[in-house]
């Protein structure tokens, strides 16, 4: 099994296992817009395109090769830095990865990116 797999990964019920250098990230969901007048009601197109430029993610899965770096010899080591880990939340780049057919129960379509997608940690305690 995955070494990095999300304790609460079967609360999904997907069947995705990254490989390679990928990870699967959970995009934050993007909240409707409220104006003054109440609920401002957007097209599902336009909010589908909003929901894919969302930059801000937990990560779900990380496959066993993710966050090494090939070497010569051909073995890897480890990159240097902070190694991510599942449940860490993240920021990656907008229209990044791959959009899958599996979403959460709030609608959320799993992303699969390249472990270079991601381009920060959130370390501080969102609100």
């Amino acid at each position: 099994m995955n070494k990095s797999f999300n304790d609460n990964w079967d609360k999904y019920q997907v069947d995705l296992v990254p490989i390679e250098y990928k990870v699967i990230v959970l995009p934050d969901k993007v909240e409707e817009t409220l104006g003054e007048e109440g609920l401002i009601i957007s097209p599902e197109t336009v909010q589908d395109q909003d929901q894919r430029a969302q930059v801000r993610a937990t990560i779900i899965a990380i496959s066993d090769m993710a966050f090494t770096l090939p070497m010569a010899d051909g073995g890897v080591t480890l990159w240097p830095g902070y190694i991510p880990k599942v449940g860490d939340r993240a920021y990656y780049g907008k229209y990044a990865g791959i959009i899958t057919d599996e979403k959460d129960e709030n609608g959320v379509s799993f992303v699969v990116i390249n472990d270079k997608d991601i381009a920060a940690i959130i370390k501080r305690k969102e609100k």
